[in-house]
């Protein structure tokens, strides 16, 4: 499972938006969706507001089980 779809899928599961996301992350929308979509890179601060957000780790989110 790839990293977009990873957080797509945790973001979904919990009927969060993208806009809600990114206010979270203090980004704008454009950003975060580059990011989700993998056009980007996540800082290691927002990463972990993510995994803190989502009750995980940042290696589950962000590295690939390949």
């Amino acid at each position: 499972m790839t990293v977009n779809y990873k957080l797509k899928s945790l973001r979904i599961d919990k009927n969060i938006t993208q806009r809600q996301l990114a206010d979270f992350l203090y980004i704008t929308v454009s950003a975060y969706s580059r990011k989700e979509l993998g056009m980007r890179n996540f800082t290691i601060d927002e990463a972990g507001k993510l995994a803190e957000l989502f009750d995980t780790t940042i290696e589950s989110i962000f590295l690939s089980e390949d």
